[in-house]
Parts: C-alpha cells; structure tokens; sequence
C-alpha cells in the first residue's frame, strides 16, 4: 500500500461532500426535475452540482429535495434512492466500516469523522442501558427544509450498508423520524424490517442489545486503521468558514453540560487535540482561552444570580473547591467573585 496522500490534496471547504450532492441531483433528475427546476432548486448549475469532489453549502440537498418531494406527494421517494444509491455513498468513510472489527467501532468512526459528510451534520451514539440496546441519533440544519427526506435516505442507505455489505441484517430493532411521515408506515417497515416510528422525540437507528459488539464477517483491523488513517488526515484538513465561531458554538454547547476540557471540545469537534490547538493558534489564540471565556461567561451568569452562594457555583462549573473558582475568576477577570457581585 502506498504512503498517505499530503494533507493539502484532502483538503475540504465548509459545506456539504460533493459526493452526496451529485447522487441527490442526478437522482432528482431521473425522477422528474428538469434541469431548469433543479438549478431553480439548488441555486446552481446542474455542471457544478455532478462534481463529486466538491463541497457545497449544506441546505442544497435539502433544497432539492423540497422541490421534488412537492412533485412526488404521498410517495416514499427517499427510500428509493437509498435502494439505487452506491455502497459508497458515503465516501471514504465507506470503505473503513466495510473492515470494522465491530458495529460499535463502524458507527463510532462515521460520528467522528462526520464532518467530511457535513459540517452541520450532529450525530452521537446513545446507549441509555444495556438492555435498551443502543441507538444512533442525526440531525441537520435542512431537516425541516426537507420535511425530513434526507435524514430518510441518510438512515435507509447506512442501514442498507449495514445490512448487506455487513451481514448484519439481525441488528436493527427500529427506526425513529422526528418528521411526520410523507408516505404509509408500511413501506418504511418493509425497508427497515423492523418498526418505525414517525413524529418521535428523535431521529435515528436503534440496535439491539448486543449487536454493537458484533463483529462483521470481513472485519480486518490491519485495513481499517489504514483507511481510518486517511480518514484522520482529512479530518485534520478540514478547514471551515467561521472557525472560531464554530468553536465557540461548539464550547457554549459544551458549557450546558459543564464541560470545559480541551480533550471533550476535540472530540466533539471530530478532529485530534493535536489538530484543534494547531487550528487555533493559527487564529492567534488558544485553547485555554476560549475556553476559560466560556467558563468565565456562565460564572457571569451564575454570580448574578444571588440566590446561589460562591460555593454552589463553584460546584456547578465543576471546579474542585471553591478557592479553585476563586483563584480562576480573578485571574480572568481581574476581580474576586465577591467583588464582582459588589460592582453589579
């Protein structure tokens, strides 16, 4: 095998894979959609949308299919584009699940590397306890564009890799859509080959209780760690439009939960932490900073509240002591905590 390609060839803009783009459009086109609608649709040239390598901004999918759910009412559309669409829908990420060593670690990489997908793609995997299974929950920005048709065929064709490329086809117990349903349950069912549910808390896959562990029949460590490699490095390229905004989302997001750990805010960004401090040096920044703004903008928040002593607020942003808090608001805000209830 030969060396991994340099980081600057895999290099990718915000946005979403070209690669998903192309299917949809030429999809939409077999099914109706003109040229002319589908540039109305997508805001741009039917050229440029069949360009697998590139990236596109992420509603464009959700465009399209708005406009040819509106030709195809009452029909389960999506599912049959999950049925046409290539086993490497999915790019890159395709080709390391075909060699996972367990369900668990297959689903575990499309999480961490999601953003070579979409960068507003969110996904995580749930386990609420052993015996309830687990479930793999998504949600994207162009789902209520979409009325939900592209979580449909971004669930039915990973269930559909699952299922054959896998071997896996005992491991699902259900399927949730937070969305209505545009046609009958039944053909969802017969799909899935197992119960759906529509207009549920959440949207995902949800697996039987020690199916995760399950190893597929072609499962070779050796292969899986190459291609996750190339994986890994075009992760670690991926560039996006407002990085620091990005970050700061993701850290406010991070600070609901109480966390304000590098490693968590790599993880959740899907990137090393080696990559993320790289990333934000190049902003002029570090991360202890952002994160401490952070920190120290919820300490604001809670400090302002007069019903909570020092001590209750030390404990709700998870510092060890309340002389830790002490020491950590003055250092970045100049002042103590007391002093800063004195000045409000």
């Amino acid at each position: 095998m030969g060396a991994d390609p340099p980081a600057d060839e895999l290099r990718l803009e915000p946005g979403m894979s070209g690669s998903i783009v192309a299917n949809t459009a030429l999809f939409a086109l077999a099914h109706g959609l003109d040229e002319a609608s589908l540039e109305a649709a997508a805001g741009l040239p039917v050229a440029e949308l069949l360009v697998p390598d590139a990236r596109f901004d992420d509603l464009v999918v959700g465009r399209i299919w708005r406009a040819l759910s509106e030709r195809h009412l009452g029909e389960a559309l999506p599912l049959r584009m999950a049925e046409a669409a290539p086993t490497n829908f999915f790019g890159p990420m395709a080709y390391a699940a075909r060699f996972t060593p367990n369900l668990r670690e297959g689903l575990s990489t499309f999480i961490r590397f999601r953003a070579l997908l979409s960068s507003s793609l969110r996904a995580e995997l749930v386990e609420d306890a052993p015996e309830h299974g687990a479930a793999l929950v998504v949600a994207h920005p162009s789902d209520p564009i979409d009325a939900g048709a592209g979580a449909e065929v971004g669930l039915a064709v990973g269930w559909r890799f699952v299922s054959e490329v896998l071997g896996m086809s005992e491991a699902l117990a259900g399927v949730d859509f937070r969305h209505p349903a545009r046609a009958p349950v039944a053909a969802y069912e017969r799909f899935f080959a197992a119960p759906v549910r529509f207009a549920a808390p959440r949207t995902g896959l949800r697996f039987h209780p020690g199916a995760l562990d399950t190893a597929p029949a072609n499962h070779d460590p050796k292969l899986f760690a190459y291609i996750e490699g190339h994986l890994r490095l075009a992760a670690e390229a991926l560039t996006l439009a407002d990085e620091l905004g990005d970050l700061r989302r993701t850290i406010a997001e991070l600070a609901e939960r109480q966390e304000y750990s590098a490693e968590a805010l790599a993880r959740a960004m899907g990137v090393s932490l080696r990559a993320l401090q790289r990333r934000v040096a190049s902003e002029g920044t570090t991360l202890r900073k952002l994160l401490d703004e952070a920190r120290c903008a919820q300490a604001k928040a809670l400090l302002d509240d007069r019903s909570l002593s020092v001590e209750e607020v030390a404990f709700i942003l998870d510092y060890s002591d309340e002389r830790a808090f002490r020491r950590a608001f003055k250092r970045m805000t100049g002042a103590s905590p007391a002093q800063y209830r004195r000045a409000r």
